[in-house]
């Protein structure tokens, strides 16, 4: 099977405030999702947000929307 975008993975380390920490536990037990999930997450909807602020960004989207008849 052929490796997607996003199969392999990395080890890393983050620092957290101490009071966050039973916070993300108590989300991460009700969501049944690990922190690496979470974090993974969070990750791609900063990078989201940061991809959003640029004009040209929803100048590509709108224009590829238009393309497809979607609006």
């Amino acid at each position: 099977m052929a490796k997607r975008n996003g199969d392999s993975k990395e080890s890393m380390s983050v620092s957290i405030n101490t009071n966050l920490i039973p916070r993300l536990s108590r989300y991460c037990f009700k969501k049944d999702l690990n922190v690496s999930q979470v974090v993974v997450k969070a990750v791609k909807r900063f990078l989201a947000a940061e991809m959003a602020e640029d004009p040209a960004f929803w100048d590509e989207v709108y224009d590829k929307y238009e393309e497809e008849g979607k609006i």
